[in-house]
């Protein structure tokens, strides 16, 4: 049978120090913290010399107080702290050329991606976040339609539904201007009505062109009547041929190729030197430390200064053109 003074908690004797007062007293310090134990247990805590009580985040109870000068009373074991490796991020590979910059690739543009997928009537998230859900057939318009509109059964509209959203909008003008008419009304309910014109929709079955209702044409291909309104007002020519879409048609280039050879030239005719530290089979080559695209640039406008070329398209053929890079001056370190 264990004697219960085994499991009594451990006394550790006072130690007697000659301790001499400082010259100039401050009145908190930080405790150190270089050991493990400590550093677990006591944490932040500030300890006041004067007052002789502890204070501040992570404070040790007053019985502990005692204990000081911690390092005669309670070693603690000292143990390394454990070390983190940090996982170096890896280098974009770039091109196939091996000059290490990535080109830039707008068929994955995340705008190009959500113009696809709007023009396809797919799910896509819009710039605000929003997500606007898939385009899909709408219901018919009922068995008291008086147009033709029973001809068509729904397999046939999902076809047609998805032959339509399967051409780009440019294409999509052409279905409109195919398949809807404006006339004149042929008569008016009212004198006073500012009514001009009035729409026919029709689909085509088996070479045969039905007339069908509004509803009918707008559910079946899942649009809005905006969209019939606004070819007919801005998106088709007087003779009612449809436009060309001009968004994001730019005007081409104002230099010539004989700016872009001059460029080329240019930047060739500066010395550069190969490190022999680098991978021969990619051949990098290296131009001074004292240059940049910038410098290089003003250097070219000094010496062609009627040409139309400016900075972004002098770095794009640097970039593209050229497997080249800047020497980096290494600083001296300091002697220890």
């Amino acid at each position: 049978m264990h004697c219960a003074e085994e499991f009594a908690p451990k006394k550790f004797p006072k130690t007697e120090t000659s301790v001499q007062p400082d010259p100039n007293p401050q009145p908190e310090h930080i405790l150190p913290v270089d050991d493990p134990y400590y550093a677990q247990n006591y944490g932040n805590a500030m300890y006041e010399s004067q007052s002789g009580t502890w204070s501040g985040y992570g404070c040790v109870p007053s019985v502990r107080t005692e204990l000081l000068p911690y390092r005669e009373t309670e070693p603690g074991p000292s143990k390394p702290l454990p070390k983190i490796k940090v996982k170096p991020k890896k280098r974009s590979s770039g091109d196939s050329s091996g000059n290490g910059r990535k080109k830039s690739n707008p068929e994955m543009w995340a705008q190009t991606l959500r113009k696809k997928s709007r023009e396809a009537g797919e799910e896509y998230v819009n710039r605000k976040g929003k997500t606007i859900p898939a385009r899909t057939v709408k219901e018919t318009c009922g068995d008291g339609c008086k147009r033709m509109c029973k001809v068509f059964t729904e397999e046939e509209r999902n076809a047609i539904f998805q032959r339509f959203w399967s051409l780009p909008d440019e294409d999509k003008r052409f279905v409109i201007w195919k398949f809807v008419k404006r006339v004149e009304p042929k008569r008016k309910t009212e004198p006073t009505s500012k009514r001009g014109y009035t729409f026919q929709y029709f689909f085509e079955k088996n070479n045969v062109v039905h007339q069908v209702c509004q509803k009918f044409f707008l559910n079946t291909l899942n649009i809005s009547c905006a969209r019939v309104y606004y070819f007919f007002e801005k998106a088709q020519t007087p003779e009612g041929i449809p436009k060309r879409i001009k968004r994001g048609r730019n005007r081409g280039p104002n230099y010539t190729e004989e700016d872009l050879v001059r460029v080329r030239d240019h930047i060739g005719s500066f010395p550069y030197t190969q490190s022999p530290g680098h991978n021969s089979m990619k051949k990098k080559k290296f131009l001074d430390a004292s240059l940049s695209v910038s410098a290089m640039f003003r250097m070219y406008k000094e010496q062609y200064p009627e040409s139309r070329v400016n900075e972004s398209v002098y770095r794009n053929i640097f970039n593209t053109n050229f497997n080249l890079s800047f020497l980096k001056i290494k600083k001296e370190r300091a002697p220890a």
